[in-house]
């Protein structure tokens, strides 16, 4: 090659295009971790583009900068798509499992209040799957209730089953994985942020996007989670949905609201999504459709293949076994 202009390097940029290492960093919906992995592509393109040619000038380094510029942007573009799921007729936001009409004598939407007047309602689902999203809303239950938030639900056997931000009248009752906030079953919330006495209105938010999980209680954020992470499927282990394969992995699912037989209101619900699209609309009668469900079969656990009967194994040895990596 000869030293010059960037144009007698068209081997390089092949290579820089084609890097996989590139393009997984770069495709990345989340803006800090993507600001940050921009700098990452950058610190690994000028090693790839130094190495083979040790030039320096000023005008190499601008043209290869903005040859960066063009591959981190060749990654999926940002749309964050707002819905108030309670304005207007917003139960028409809502459905049955099955893609039905819910019972609006049960959930009732008057003033933009959504009120589930007791058992018997059913839960009731978001009519789109949705990808990276932000969740915020106001909510209050009644004395000793008990209810949920679930998300990226999906179907398992006969069972819907997702992630779930618990609510509940926690009265004094001390901090567990199954208290206001909490991950249900999985995380229990940290900190001191409890919810307000009963009757008051308390203001949740629920952020996913990726493998990142974020659980907020009136202004402080209790629960932070990563699916890939090895305390993720340790802990996932040691709960009740340690037989469903994937459980909480998918990156596409439903959105519901728990009918657990107790009176609870929503105000104030607001879904931005973080994606280039949802998926179709749930019609009447059809079968959800997703290209994430889970087909694999349930962990069998008469083996070691869970953290609380690993013994003394490495963390590695432990991930291989369960995950074949």
């Amino acid at each position: 090659m000869t030293p010059g202009g960037l144009g007698s390097y068209p081997s390089i940029f092949a290579q820089i295009k084609s890097q996989r290492y590139c393009r997984s960093l770069a495709n990345v919906n989340d803006p800090p971790r993507r600001l940050l992995n921009s700098a990452k592509i950058t610190v690994h393109v000028l090693n790839i583009f130094f190495v083979k040619t040790h030039e320096t000038n000023m005008r190499n380094c601008l043209r290869l900068l903005i040859c960066i510029v063009l591959i981190v942007g060749s990654g999926p573009l940002i749309r964050a798509q707002q819905i108030d799921l309670l304005a207007g007729d917003g139960l028409n936001n809502w459905v049955k499992a099955d893609g039905q009409p819910i019972d609006s004598a049960k959930w009732e939407l008057k003033d933009g209040v959504l009120h589930l007047t007791g058992g018997g309602g059913g839960d009731i689902f978001f009519r789109n799957s949705i990808g990276d999203f932000e969740l915020s809303f106001e909510w209050r239950i009644a004395e000793k209730g008990n209810s949920g938030v679930k998300y990226r639900v999906q179907k398992y056997g006969d069972n819907w089953l997702g992630c779930e931000y618990q609510l509940q009248d926690d009265g004094a009752a001390p901090l567990s994985r199954h208290s206001t906030a909490s991950l249900y079953d999985v995380f229990e919330p940290t900190g001191d942020q409890r919810p307000k006495t009963v009757g008051e209105w308390n203001t949740s938010r629920i952020v996913v996007i990726g493998n990142q999980i974020q659980h907020w209680l009136n202004g402080a954020m209790l629960v932070y989670a990563t699916t890939d992470s090895w305390d993720w499927h340790s802990r996932v282990c040691n709960s009740k949905f340690r037989e469903h394969c994937g459980w909480g992995q998918n990156s596409f699912g439903r959105l519901m609201l728990q009918d657990h037989g107790s009176e609870i209101w929503f105000r104030e619900m607001k879904l931005t999504i973080f994606s280039t699209s949802m998926a179709p609309t749930i019609a009447g009668g059809q079968r959800f459709d997703s290209a994430n469900y889970v087909k694999c079969a349930p962990i069998d656990h008469t083996r070691p293949d869970c953290p609380s009967v690993f013994g003394g194994r490495s963390v590695f040895s432990q991930r291989r076994r369960l995950f074949g990596r």
